[in-house]
């Protein structure tokens, strides 16, 4: 039994695996072409004395004892060759410039710069957590297709596909990490693209997975098999993708060239680009090391799509240019939200405000509003308002009528956000007041914390932290009916005896506040509460009050 156990063990060990290279903490092979030769790998370690050379063999073995390495029969991406040193970083990214410059027209100019640091990121894949996709988008006959052509021939690992079976794809993107190129991708059958979205949809962040179930035939149809889904992507279509995919590409637009461009790609030139690429990869896989510096992003996922572009630009022109592309998708995507459902909600919202009740708004009337001028086939149906409502996280309630009809809490720190998110420029003809941009979360915080303890805290008056009411130039009131909140200037006029007597600073439900202080002079109502007890009842407090 232990002559066949160590003969198995001896066999795997012997057992040849085809790979196009990997990439271990001292060592990097990649498979190179040689003319003439044949396949061989490059493979790049590190010595003893932590200095690094470059030497190529036929074959080598598995670190981890699977088997010995050896380069594909059939490579499915163009190879480079011995790699060759370049001057710097700046003329390598200058000759990637002048290959693409050569073989491609775009309207815009700044796009030979975004796909130059994108041929850059696929050589450093393994430095980066999140990367985004190239859509190139035009009618037909405007370079889409050569596009994708320059990129298989410059990117780490090209791999250019048109109407391929799920499963290779899930395959080859597992275990190889190219660079799906996808030619026609809106043309492709309807089943291949719905079973491909979770690798589109996902792959754009280190980490993610998508669990598929094996066939009975395969050996192992016990149980899943989980596919690894991030790499590089990028797209050639006359339409935009869905949404969700959308999101995660920055679109390059193609139109007719106005001037002779080759016919040919010139491939020796490629070749000769992709081995100074593969000298530039091995020098920096070298220095790579566990990045611990916290970067700060404030422009949302745009920022996450730019920040391995703007990082692998050689200099600071090439990262200004990459930088004005990502300001103006960001401003279209701004400009795009401002025109979305969810803005055109939040505007009729606001139009309504004079028909709030109880701090109410009934759904009825955003609608009638949202549909005023829409022909009817184009009127949007309440349901679907109800779910928009949820989106931007308006509380759902019953209006204070007789047929109890259905609303939503006015909650007007809400709503200045949104109006704030959507640039929509109405807050103060329609007499709202916003939080100021440079009132800081932490002083929000202080604020709240300090209305929940003098409306809980009877014993003793409770003293803020040092510098915690000081003037703040910066930070004026919350909101309009908010004076003494977040003013900086002067604590709400709150003790503990008017406490006591059943004055100062409450939260109440709705039916406490219509029977016991509707009518009474000196409440003053300041906004709406989404959690905590009624101060009179104990039921769900819903509207935050002053007596005075």
């Amino acid at each position: 039994m232990a002559h066949k156990t160590k003969k198995t063990e001896e066999k795997r060990e012997n057992r040849k695996i085809g790979s196009p290279g990997k990439v271990w903490q001292s060592t990097i092979i990649d498979q190179i072409e040689l003319p003439s030769v044949g396949y061989r790998y490059a493979i790049h370690e590190q010595m003893p004395d932590k200095s690094w050379r470059t030497r190529e063999d036929i074959s080598f073995p598995d670190p981890h004892a699977k088997g010995i390495l050896v380069p594909m029969k059939e490579p499915l991406w163009p190879l480079p060759s011995r790699p060759i040193e370049y001057d710097s970083e700046k003329e390598l990214f200058k000759d990637i410039h002048e290959f693409l410059h050569q073989h491609l027209e775009l309207r815009d100019k700044r796009c030979y710069d975004v796909m130059g640091n994108y041929v850059l990121m696929t050589w450093r894949i393994e430095e980066f957590d999140v990367i985004p996709y190239l859509d190139f988008l035009g009618p037909k006959g405007t370079g889409k297709s050569r596009s994708l052509e320059l990129l298989e021939q410059l990117c780490y690992r090209g791999w250019r596909i048109t109407h391929p079976t799920p499963a290779v794809v899930f395959w080859v993107v597992d275990r190889y990490l190219p660079t799906i190129l996808a030619d026609n991708y809106e043309f492709w059958p309807k089943e291949t693209r719905n079973e491909l979205d979770g690798l589109f949809n996902a792959g754009y962040r280190r980490g993610a997975k998508v669990p598929r179930r094996p066939s009975e035939a395969q050996s192992n149809s016990e149980g899943l098999i989980i596919y690894k889904t991030f790499s590089p992507k990028a797209l050639a279509g006359t339409r935009e993708p869905v949404d969700s995919l959308a999101s995660r590409c920055l679109f390059i637009r193609m139109t007719r060239n106005q001037r002779e461009l080759p016919i040919r790609v010139d491939s020796a030139w490629a070749q000769s680009l992709r081995s100074k690429l593969l000298s530039y990869r091995f020098q920096h896989l070298e220095k790579k090391e566990a990045n611990s510096t916290e970067v700060m992003n404030r422009y949302s996922r745009v920022g996450e799509l730019f920040y391995s572009l703007l990082e692998v630009a050689p200099d600071d022109e090439i990262q200004g240019v990459v930088a004005e592309f990502a300001s103006g998708v960001f401003e279209e995507q701004r400009e795009e939200e401002s025109s979305s459902l969810e803005a055109e909600v939040v505007r009729a919202i606001v139009a309504n405000k004079d028909e709030v009740d109880d701090e109410r708004l009934a759904t009825k009337l955003i609608v009638e509003e949202l549909n005023k001028d829409r022909e009817e086939k184009e009127k949007i149906r309440p349901l679907r308002v109800g779910w928009t409502l949820k989106r931007l996280g308006f509380k759902k309630c019953r209006m204070p009528d007789a047929q109890g009809s259905y609303g939503i809490l006015f909650d007007e720190e809400l709503i200045a956000r949104w109006l704030r998110i959507y640039d929509i420029e109405t807050q103060a003809s329609l007499g709202l007041s916003i939080p100021p941009k440079k009132c800081s979360d932490a002083q929000l915080l202080r604020n709240q914390a300090q209305i929940e303890s003098e409306q809980f805290e009877h014993s003793e008056m409770l003293r803020p932290e040092a510098g915690q009411n000081e003037p703040n130039s910066e930070c004026s009131e919350l909101l309009s009916n908010k004076k003494g909140v977040c003013e900086g200037t002067a604590d709400p006029p709150t003790t503990p005896e008017l406490l006591t007597h059943g004055l100062g600073i409450k939260d109440l439900c709705g039916a406490c506040l219509k029977m016991k202080y509707h009518t009474l002079a000196g409440v003053e109502r300041l906004g709406v509460v989404s959690e905590g007890a009624c101060h009179d009842c104990g039921n769900k407090a819903e509207v935050r009050v002053r007596i005075t």
